[in-house]
């Protein structure tokens, strides 16, 4: 199960941000640029669950949930220049659901990579400390977004944390699945 909060730092010149973020962290628009330059750069892709064949269909059997989301991701590592790949499934919900992470080689991303074509994400990741917990913020390369994700260990240390921007947790257009067909439908 993972347990995790969204917030909406800023989008298409909307500052969002709460007075505790640029307390801890200052200004935004060079906070944004520090994340864009230093942050992780992360490609993924969303498959059609249903769609599902080969290997990765493999990965699936014996999951205790019902996959909605399927997702391919390439992590990029600034220090040493590595790559990351990993399959993911997730479950329904908003602030808890089941998901399920596969580590996988680059030749079986590759090989499904093509099928993602029109759900993907290209992002930087730059993760640091906030309070007990470690926050995630991405920013995302074709548009003015930012946004930060924290994971927790319960609900109850959720609802705990003090807001960093908007909370988008339940927002379904804020969802890395959705993020693609909502911008394009918002800016057509």
């Amino acid at each position: 199960m993972e347990t995790e909060r969204k917030f909406l730092i800023c989008e298409n010149g909307g500052e969002f941000a709460t007075h505790l973020f640029y307390k801890t962290f200052g200004n935004l628009s060079r906070f944004h640029q520090r994340v864009k330059s230093d942050g992780n750069p992360i490609r993924q892709g969303y498959l059609n669950v249903e769609g599902l064949e080969g290997e990765l269909l493999e990965l699936t059997k014996g999951l205790e949930f019902e996959p909605k989301e399927a997702r391919l991701r390439a992590t990029g590592v600034r220090l040493d220049g590595r790559t990351e790949y990993t399959f993911t499934l997730k479950g329904e919900g908003d602030l808890t659901r089941s998901e399920k992470e596969f580590t996988i080689k680059q030749s079986l991303f590759d090989a499904y990579w093509n099928e993602t074509q029109r759900r993907r994400i290209i992002k930087s990741r730059l993760k640091l400390p906030f309070e007990d917990q470690v926050v995630e913020f991405d920013a995302y390369t074709d548009r003015n977004l930012l946004v930060a994700e924290i994971e927790f260990p319960s609900e109850d240390r959720a609802r705990q944390i003090p807001d960093l921007g908007l909370d988008v947790t339940d927002k379904r257009a804020y969802k890395n699945i959705c993020v693609f067909v909502c911008f394009y439908v918002r800016c057509h």
